[in-house]
């Protein structure tokens, strides 16, 4: 499932997400989901697994925002700067390499970005998880794929739930995973980030297409030979990284496990919906992570969706 969205921010994190799902998947029982994220956050929890003393940039605090909807806890990316989540989209900032080896499909040239959502087993949970994808590979000539236009398109009906001013339309046709590329440049100097492999693990996408540049600070004046750049099936090099972080991937699914406990025991605890707001806070000079309440109402899902992560209980 695809979908795109824009730099324009949007009140409601996974509205868009949810939505998705229920266009492509309305069968999808989202009361057994036990966590709802993006990549991001879990990068951020499989950091805290790590040995600090091996990581090149170790972070001395790390906050995700938490919210829990009946059994499922969502995990949310925090900003310092609200505004900096709006600029990550804009060019520029990561795009020109990518730009610059794709072609945009007819219909999709005004998308700043595309996502997709897989539903996933993650420590011994249910996840629906939310990624950005940078491009694709064609399987059959574009003349055979057939597209709505976007131009007037009228959202589609099948949904149950209209609770905000939200648009979706289905466009385009499917895109089997192993079709699905990671594009990243990298600096020789700097060599290959681990973040590059643990985000093909998480994600479950083999195909790397990278470009290697000589270091600059100015991303104008990067360089890419021809034979520095091109397409790679990493599918051994992640299994090979998964059996080398058995130990640290052990470690990431207890703290999981225990963040996933801890946000519905403090959820059970809280009497109103805003009371169910949290943020996860770890900091590494204490070597440990607590949850704290977290002011504010900016919340995962519009209060009309929230009924679907519900579990309903019948009178015997």
């Amino acid at each position: 499932m695809d979908a795109a969205s824009t730099s324009r921010a949007h009140p409601f994190r996974f509205e868009a997400l949810l939505e998705a799902v229920l266009h492509m998947a309305p069968q999808t029982d989202f009361a057994t989901v036990q966590l709802v994220s993006s990549s991001k956050p879990l990068r951020e929890i499989f950091s805290l697994a790590e040995d600090e003393r091996t990581m090149k940039y170790p972070r001395t605090y790390t906050r995700i925002d938490i919210e829990v909807i009946g059994q499922t806890v969502f995990l949310n990316r925090w900003f310092s700067n609200p505004a900096a989540a709006t600029r990550m989209t804009l060019p520029g900032c990561g795009r020109g390499f990518e730009k610059q080896c794709t072609r945009a499909v007819v219909g999709y040239e005004d998308c700043m970005t595309h996502h997709r959502i897989d539903c996933i087993r993650l420590a011994g949970m249910t996840c629906l998880l939310q990624y950005e994808v940078d491009a694709f590979i064609h399987t059959e000539p574009a003349s055979n794929v057939v597209l709505c236009p976007t131009s007037g398109q009228q959202p589609l009906q099948s949904s149950p739930i209209n609770v905000s001013a939200l648009s979706v339309c289905k466009l385009g046709n499917a895109v089997a995973a192993k079709n699905l590329v990671e594009i990243k440049s990298r600096s020789k100097s700097n060599g290959m980030s681990p973040d590059v492999l643990l985000n093909l693990w998480l994600t479950g996408v083999s195909q790397l297409f990278l470009g290697w540049h000589e270091a600059s600070n100015d991303h104008r004046r990067r360089t890419f030979a021809e034979e520095d750049f091109g397409l790679h099936d990493m599918t051994l090099a992640i299994a090979e990284w998964e059996e080398a972080n058995k130990a640290v991937i052990g470690k990431f699914f207890s703290i999981l496990k225990e963040l996933y406990q801890k946000a519905l025991h403090a959820a059970s605890l809280s009497k109103g919906q805003g009371d169910k707001l949290f943020a996860l806070v770890y900091d590494r000079d204490e070597r440990s992570f607590t949850l704290r309440r977290r002011l504010g109402d900016r919340h995962a899902l519009p209060a009309g969706m929230e009924k679907l992560f519900q579990v309903e209980v019948q009178d015997c």
